[in-house]
Formats: structure tokens, sequence, C-alpha cells
């Protein structure tokens, strides 16, 4: 049995419950503003995952797979973000890259017709390796999160910063401006290209430029690395600068979709605890100090 002693709703776990929440909200949309060729298969598809989460929540209140929790909510964020690019075009078919490249242009003084430049190539690698952590900080700050009280309030705060990044992919939906205009993502000494295949092998094209989640799920690590290990935050914080800046320097994201990025931290912060403090059943375990 879970520590609350119960199998069903109540052994499942905050970040499930964030989770199934989420699915039911781009279900929603799909009903409601959903092409027709992919309304049905893709409600059917949240379905199915929202189904999933409901199972292993409940094998482990009969005491299997106990070990599978946050874990394996890795893999179903990744199939909902890749079903991502589908779900956003069909929900909401205009890109806004005109707009955001234009706030860009106003606001913060850069032209996409002529981005920033890398003098030195080596740099760009760097760049482009940096901007790769961003897959497994995640990873690093549940890993290094003390008892399951603590990996599982973790858990709810990332799975929320990429929740509602996610969800505003349907509101703001952008390519970014290396494909809005066509731009050349700069070159390295060939690590980059190395790296860029692979991402886009693990992504594909995607309308996931606004807000930038690398900026938002990278800060969030941070804080939360701090929080767990202070030696984890302290290598975590120049990785993350150095991603935020590569973002742009890469021509990845504009400069709004980081700006978007930096306010959603706080905002995702104190909802995601917010939601562990409400969602978590009782008895597995609390945090001494919930605020630390």
């Amino acid at each position: 049995m879970d520590g609350d002693g119960g199998v069903g709703a109540a052994s499942w776990r905050a970040a499930e419950k964030i989770f199934i929440g989420y699915l039911a909200v781009v279900a929603l949309l799909l009903l409601v503003a959903g092409q027709p060729e992919v309304r049905f298969w893709g409600i059917a598809i949240q379905a199915s995952l929202a189904l999933l989460i409901m199972a292993i929540a409940a094998c482990r209140g009969l005491g299997v797979g106990e070990g599978l929790y946050p874990w394996y909510a890795i893999v179903v964020l990744l199939i909902s973000f890749r079903l991502l690019g589908w779900f956003v075009p069909a929900v909401h078919p205009i890109g806004r890259d005109a707009a955001l490249s234009s706030i860009d242009r106003a606001v913060f003084g850069i032209d996409w017709e002529r981005p920033p430049v890398i003098p030195i190539p080596i740099f760009t690698d760097i760049l482009q390796i940096a901007y790769a952590t961003y897959y497994a900080m995640p990873l690093a700050v549940l890993g290094a999160a003390r008892g399951p009280a603590r990996k599982s309030r973790v858990a709810a705060i990332l799975l929320t910063g990429f929740l509602i990044s996610y969800l505003l992919y349907f509101a703001v939906p952008g390519r970014g401006p290396h494909i809005h205009h066509g731009l050349e993502l700069p070159r390295g000494i060939g690590i980059a290209e190395a790296i860029r295949s692979a991402i886009l092998w693990l992504e594909g094209t995607m309308w996931d430029a606004f807000p930038s989640g690398h900026t938002l799920i990278a800060l969030l690590c941070v804080i939360l690395g701090f929080r767990e290990r202070t030696w984890l935050g302290v290598v975590l914080a120049p990785c993350a600068l150095l991603l935020v800046l590569s973002t742009v320097l890469l021509r990845y994201h504009y400069v709004i979709d980081v700006a978007a990025g930096l306010v959603l931290v706080p905002c995702s912060l104190g909802l995601g605890t917010l939601a562990w403090r409400h969602l978590e059943p009782p008895g597995i375990g609390a945090v001494p100090n919930p605020d630390v």
C-alpha cells in the first residue's frame, strides 16, 4: 500500500494530478477549437495518457511499481511535448513570429534581418553545449532531492513550469527566428552541429518559441538545486546563464521569449509549490521547512 493506504484517487501524487489536469485542458482545446482531422485522435491520446497515469498510480497504491514515480512522468512529458507539433497548429494555425520579431525590434532594438553574430566559432560550441544542458538539469535536481516529499515537491514545481509553457504555445505559437527568418544557425567547430542534429531528432520542428521553456526550466532548476544541494545550485547557475544567452545568440528564441520565461519562473515556483501543498496525499512525508 502507499503511505496513505489507498488505491484510488487518494494515492495520486501532486504531479500526477497536475498532469491529468493539463491533459484535460488540451483535450478541451482540441474539442472546442481543434481541426477535425486532429481533434478525435488527439483527444483519444490525451485520454490514454491520463489512463496510463491513473493505472500507474493505482498500481503504486497496491505496492507495485513504487519506484517509478516521478521518473515515468518524464516519458509522458516527452510524449506530450512531441504531440504539440500536431496539436498547436490544429488549434491555432496562425503563427505569431512576425509579432514576436516586431516586439524584439521595437522594445529591445534587435533586428532579426541582421541577427547577432558569434565572432569565434568555438563560442558557438560552448553555447550549444550549454543549451543542451537543459535536458539534464531536471534529472539532476530530481536525483538530488532528499526524500520522497522533497522529490515530489521538485517534480510538482518542474512539471508546473513545463506545462505552463506548453499551454502558452497554444496562445502564442511561434517557431523562432532561425525558422521564421530563414537564418542559418551559427557554425562551430563541429560539436555544435552534432548537438543540433540530435536536438532536431529529439524535438522535431515545433511551435515552441514563446515562452522560452529553456529559460524557465533552467532557472527553476537553479533555484531548486540550491534548495536541495548547495553545490548543485553552484554548478547549475553558470550553465543556466550560458543557456539563457544561447537561446538568443543561437537564434532559437526571440528576446521577448526569454523575457516571458523569466517572468514565468516565480509564477511556476509559486503555483507548483501551492499545488504540491494542496494536492499531495498525506503520509508521504513532510518537508521540515516547506519554504526551503
